[in-house]
């Protein structure tokens, strides 16, 4: 079943509701998991981790509107 915070996003505009989200959950899941085997966070701040995988990631199931406002925020937060 798809987090709370799919439903709410595909509810709300910014995902694409043709997605398995619970999918997407368990490679997310993976992704965070192999980063942290890796090690990764020796090598790379967290937040350029987070910034370089989970933004890139969820660009991928976002809808117009949901890819308008990770763009917004990443010019924000530069």
């Amino acid at each position: 079943m798809p987090t709370v915070f799919f439903q709410r996003g595909v509810k709300e505009g910014y995902f694409r509701s043709d997605v398995d989200y619970e999918l997407i959950s368990r490679l997310g899941e993976g992704m965070t998991q192999n980063a942290i085997a890796r090690q990764l966070y020796f090598q790379y701040e967290p937040q350029y981790i987070f910034r370089n995988i989970i933004f890139l990631f969820l660009r991928g199931f976002c809808t117009q509107k949901g890819l308008e406002y990770i763009d917004n925020t990443l010019i924000e937060n530069k």
